[in-house]
């Protein structure tokens, strides 16, 4: 399967602030990546997601959609260095049951 970078949303938040404070600051916009920048197959991802739910799922396997990249990993060396942002959370299992955690509180709510 393919291999994506994913990212906490406390991270991109994180980013996105960290990016906006520079722009104030200096009035200069940058374009930077954002992300982990470490590739994790779609596949391991979900397997992730599996273990930290209580309930299964069922995965269905498709081939991949037109125009897909098989590899899409942040090079984050550029907002480290212009904006000081790195992330917090560099590991995908942590990130999943943070995910899980926040909607299964949502959904008790």
């Amino acid at each position: 399967t393919c291999i994506r970078d994913y990212i906490h949303v406390q991270d991109l938040a994180e980013a996105h602030l960290a990016a906006l404070e520079y722009l104030e600051k200096t009035d200069e916009s940058i374009i930077a990546n954002c992300g982990y920048g470490q590739g994790t197959s779609v596949k391991e991802a979900v397997d992730i997601t599996k273990e930290a739910v209580t309930n299964d799922f069922e995965v269905k396997i498709k081939p991949r959609r037109p125009g897909d990249l098989p590899f899409v990993v942040s090079r984050t060396a550029r907002i480290t260095d212009i904006v000081g942002w790195s992330p917090r959370y560099n590991d995908l299992h942590e990130i999943i049951r943070h995910s899980v955690g926040w909607e299964k509180r949502r959904i008790q709510s």
